[in-house]
């Protein structure tokens, strides 16, 4: 039975959604981001009343990213764990606790919030193959005062996820360095300004005004006052693919209401997830050099690319023509005449010129494809 993946018509955003079929006939339902200025549209279509999902994933904290969860949250039962990126303290963690608050919701539907740091030097990772159940995540001291309510937090490293042996996780997070904390000054303030001893107290008594203080610290540092190009620039890539060889090809469907279906035979069934990253670079210190050391052996193996922060001609960079040369297909989320100009012609045309087929997803027009 073929596994199944959604590039959502969430517009200006990004939702992405894969049910892997495993042994006595479950599924394994995974979402990356899920944003946009028709995710709740796309969230009633795509994702049934009290779903369980087994792992979401948070590229970076812009509101056309994550936007959908209050949605999301009201609506499934259960996510067995959130996975974020983690590359400067409490900070990140901090901001996805204060939009999700901060918009009337709760984490209570979650098991487990795993923070993900990828190592310093990536050149001497050492990846261990570890089972998504069976994996042990250590508990994570580094928030203490900062907790949730009936929520835990971890962190992992270089873990490569596996589910039952069938399918692998595999993710990358650029190294930015910042010296950005208003986000703790903030909140330690509204903590204390609402009497509170913690922001597990705070929480829990569910005040209006605190409320209002998270929304308003949500958007403040998001805001380009701080410098909101780094939350873009450390999103969390993920790259998933089937572990053993599979013996048929990739069968891809757009949908606007007609469906078009189309079968490609290419047997390279890897996807490269990459959120609003910027993989421009111009010295061998930056971005893209990380980015394809940390994929060096799945380049090779994927045969979908996710154009990063919506098609944009200032996160393209050419090489991954090259690196990614056996890529044939790349997907863009982005919406009908959004003031960005995403996706950028160069871009486009780039793509073409190279004999790439390029899938478009929007308010109205989803890609879906089976493996």
């Amino acid at each position: 039975m073929s596994s199944k993946f959604k590039l959502c018509n969430a517009g200006q955003g990004l939702f992405y959604t894969g049910e892997i079929n495993l042994s006595n006939r479950e599924t394994f339902k995974f979402i990356y981001d899920c944003g946009g200025n028709n995710i709740s549209g796309a969230i009633n279509q795509h994702i049934t009343q009290g779903d369980v999902i087994d792992m979401l994933v948070i590229s970076h904290f812009d509101d056309d990213h994550i936007n959908g969860l209050p949605n999301l949250f009201n609506k499934v039962s259960k996510i067995k764990r959130i996975f974020i990126p983690y590359y400067r303290g409490k900070e990140d963690y901090l901001l996805l606790m204060a939009y999700v608050y901060g918009n009337g919701a709760t984490f209570d539907k979650v098991d487990e919030i795993v923070l993900v740091s990828i190592s310093e030097k990536i050149e001497d990772e050492r990846d261990e193959l570890k089972d998504f159940n069976e994996i042990e995540i250590k508990d994570f001291h580094d928030i203490d005062g900062y907790r949730l309510p009936n929520t835990k937090i971890k962190k992992i490293g270089n873990t490569v996820l596996s589910v039952e042996g069938k399918w692998i996780f595999k993710f990358y997070n650029a190294r930015i360095s910042t010296d950005i904390n208003t986000i703790i000054l903030d909140i330690d303030n509204l903590i204390s300004n609402n009497n509170c001893k913690d922001l597990e107290e705070l929480l829990k008594r569910n005040l209006n005004a605190a409320k209002v203080g998270l929304r308003t610290i949500y958007s403040n540092y998001c805001s380009s006052k701080y410098n909101n190009s780094k939350q873009n620039q450390s999103s969390l890539c993920l790259y998933h693919a089937p572990i053993k060889k599979e013996t048929s090809g990739i069968h891809l469907m757009l949908d606007n209401g007609v469906r078009f279906g189309c079968y490609f035979e290419i047997y390279r069934f890897g996807t490269m997830l990459t959120g609003d990253i910027s993989l421009k670079t111009k010295k061998k210190t930056e971005n893209y050099y990380d980015f394809i050391k940390r994929y060096e052996k799945e380049a090779y193996n994927t045969g979908i690319f996710l154009l990063p922060h919506h098609g944009a001609n200032n996160n393209w960079n050419s090489l991954i023509l090259e690196d990614f040369m056996r890529t044939p297909i790349f997907l863009n989320s982005s919406g009908i005449n959004n003031r960005f100009k995403h996706p950028g012609s160069m871009v486009i045309k780039e793509l073409q010129n190279n004999g790439r087929i390029v899938c478009f997803a929007n308010e109205y027009l989803m890609v879906e494809y089976y493996i």
